[in-house]
């Protein structure tokens, strides 16, 4: 089913986008082509997260947004372990995630460091003992987030929303910030 849903999609934004089809509403040929484009990035991302490798969202699979490295968004999903070998053997690689939907997704362990994450939906995703070292986090949306363990030195975290994120003694904050009074909740084990 899977399959053949991908292929009917996949058909019709050819079909869409190469003009074949003639729809008597602008809005609804741009409203349909956003849904396909959504849709066929869902099945195609959803594929590697059933390996269980790959970060989850109990909300759906993240979908690529205007601007986002979609390459680096696809390696994200391939899982932990692909991803931070991937940045082992590409250390001046920044990650271009910048406004990419990771909200409730499960990012334990991940290298992101020096990552651009600028105006990411972070809402609820766990990021317990990520390396966030020199990320760019700013106007990022952590609400929710489980930061427990997670190191964002020298991180720019400038108008960064942590309401409700939590974080423990052992999270590594940039020097001078001040977590409590960006929202975020100390956590004792």
């Amino acid at each position: 089913m899977r399959k053949f849903t991908l292929f009917f999609l996949s058909v019709s934004l050819v079909l869409i986008s190469c003009g074949t089809t003639t729809p008597t509403n602008t809005n609804l040929e741009t409203e349909q082509a956003n849904t396909i484009q959504t849709t066929v990035a869902t099945i195609q991302t959803g594929a590697a997260i059933q390996t269980g490798a790959a970060p989850t969202n109990p909300g759906g699979t993240p979908a690529p947004t205007v601007g986002l490295n979609t390459e680096h968004l696809a390696k994200l999903m391939e899982g932990v372990d692909a991803w931070n070998a991937w940045r082992t053997q590409n250390p001046d690689v920044k990650p271009d995630l910048r406004r990419a939907d990771l909200q409730g997704v499960n990012l334990n362990g991940f290298d992101l460091s020096k990552a651009i994450l600028t105006g990411a939906n972070l809402r609820g995703a766990t990021l317990v003992g990520t390396n966030l070292k020199g990320a760019n986090l700013s106007r990022a949306k952590l609400n929710n987030a489980n930061l427990v363990r997670a190191d964002l030195t020298k991180a720019d975290l400038t108008k960064v929303v942590l309401t409700n994120a939590k974080y423990d003694s052992k999270t590594k904050w940039p020097e001078g910030f001040d977590p409590v009074a960006a929202g975020a909740k100390l956590v004792v084990p």
